[in-house]
């Protein structure tokens, strides 16, 4: 299945993420006026809002689940935490909720994944 943007089973780049906004609003024209909510599982890469205009996307989902969790793992050749809070590594959830915050993502729209 599609991964995101910057899939090369795709057109990678831009038109990945206009897609992706696409699917969300044919999703929402179908699903909202029956009463079904639209959500997605949101990427914490800091690429995302190079592809996916956050604030477009906010028009049609319900709410997005941030995948703030995995950032590393047994892949790597270096210990690293797996879903820290804040800076110091390439992602943390301080950042990507940042990200989408001011992409124009109304706050009341975004839920944080936690491992547990």
């Amino acid at each position: 299945g599609w991964q995101g943007e910057g899939d090369n089973t795709l057109c990678a780049g831009t038109c990945d993420g206009q897609r992706y906004v696409q699917l969300a609003q044919d999703l929402a024209n179908t699903f909202h006026p029956n009463g079904k909510l639209v959500t997605v599982a949101g990427s914490a890469s800091s690429n995302f809002s190079a592809y996916v205009t956050i604030s477009s996307l906010a028009n049609y989902v319900d709410f997005v689940n941030l995948m703030t969790y995995d950032f590393h793992g047994n892949w790597e050749c270096t210990t690293n935490h797996q879903a820290n809070i804040y800076g110091g590594v390439s992602y943390n959830i301080d950042s990507a909720v940042n990200m989408y915050l001011n992409g124009g993502m109304p706050a009341n729209k975004v839920n944080v994944g936690i491992p547990f």
